[in-house]
């Protein structure tokens, strides 16, 4: 089953990241600002490159990393929802 994972990076600037499956792949996205609780408020999600489906159960430290050194912490996953 597909899901979906969003994690918090403590890296040069605090930020969440957004993934989706899709197939093999997470998909991902960089949200500077995090999500919101509010379905009103719009956050800029800038693509970044997919990553495999280990990426998306990391939680730990990446240290001078490619993708970005600092903490990295699961903050929500599960299966994606449909809302329709």
């Amino acid at each position: 089953m597909p899901r979906f994972v969003v994690q918090l990076h403590d890296a040069t600037t605090l930020h969440f990241i957004s993934r989706l499956q899709s197939g093999q792949v997470l998909r991902s996205w960089a949200v500077p600002k995090g999500p919101s609780l509010d379905p009103g408020i719009r956050r800029l999600a800038v693509p970044v490159e997919d990553h495999s489906l280990s990426a998306g159960d990391f939680e730990g430290v990446h240290e001078e990393h490619r993708r970005g050194s600092g903490a990295v912490i699961v903050w929500d996953e599960g299966p994606p929802r449909s809302f329709g």
